[in-house]
């Protein structure tokens, strides 16, 4: 959501779509307009938000991170990139840390968003590979159940993305790899989804729900279309933990 005439109508249809899952992860949500929709119209259903993390830099901008929940949330950690280039240099992209009560049990959720590439696949890689040993560091030692999601702009199963998972801090699973070990996931597919432009015919998988440690356990884990309202398809999962 950067400010397109129609964001807010779509935040609206975004959290109607989105409303049956207890904790939601959000990324891109820049517009001030269309984010205040989309916390509004979660907020009967997910009273505990994080509705920014960012707001200090001369562009007034706000890493477009939301989390919103059925549960109560710890006050958000964030940190934003050392590494960027292009216009994510004015994103304030990065990463907020929260743990989230549910009855006894606590989770601790990374919410993030990575360097993306803009004329090829792969190009920033190395700003990606920067971003990860930040992560880690900010991570540190997972202490109890542990997950870190959102639009990492890694793509699935190539060497970039087995790096990223050594990298990280645990035993880091990718949940949607484990409940489904033959399916492509496509979260970007440029060729069935209408909303991405007509030039980008890229067919991708790089958002992913990843577990640092042995719980939560995933019961499934699915790409959802939610009505092709984003150029990202969902990742969802229900997990026990």
């Amino acid at each position: 959501m950067r400010g397109a005439a129609d964001d807010r109508r779509r935040a609206a249809r975004i959290a109607a779509a989105i409303r049956r899952f207890d904790l939601l992860c959000l990324q891109e949500v820049f517009d001030e307009d269309a984010r205040a929709a989309l916390v509004r119209a979660l907020r009967p259903t997910h009273p505990h938000q994080v509705e920014k993390v960012h707001d200090g830099d001369w562009l007034n901008e706000d890493s477009g991170l939301v989390i919103a929940s059925r549960w109560p949330l710890s006050p958000p950690t964030f940190e934003e990139w050392n590494a960027s280039r292009g216009w994510d240099r004015w994103a304030d992209k990065g990463v907020v840390r929260v743990r989230v009560r549910v009855g006894r049990r606590r989770l601790t959720v990374f919410n993030l968003h990575m360097q993306s590439d803009t004329r090829r696949v792969g190009e920033a890689a190395y700003v990606r590979r920067a971003q990860v040993r930040q992560l880690t560091h900010f991570v540190g030692r997972p202490r109890g159940p542990s997950l870190i999601v959102g639009d990492f702009n890694v793509p699935g199963d190539t060497p970039e993305y087995f790096e990223m998972l050594r990298a990280l801090p645990g035993a880091a699973r990718d949940l949607f790899r484990e409940a489904n070990p033959h399916e492509a996931g496509l979260t970007w597919d440029g060729t069935g989804n209408p909303f991405i432009p007509r030039r980008d015919k890229d067919r991708l998988r790089i958002d992913y729900v990843l577990a640092l440690t042995a719980t939560p356990r995933v019961r499934w884990c699915r790409v959802e279309r939610i009505g092709c309202l984003s150029d990202h398809f969902g990742v969802a999962a229900e997990l026990v933990l």
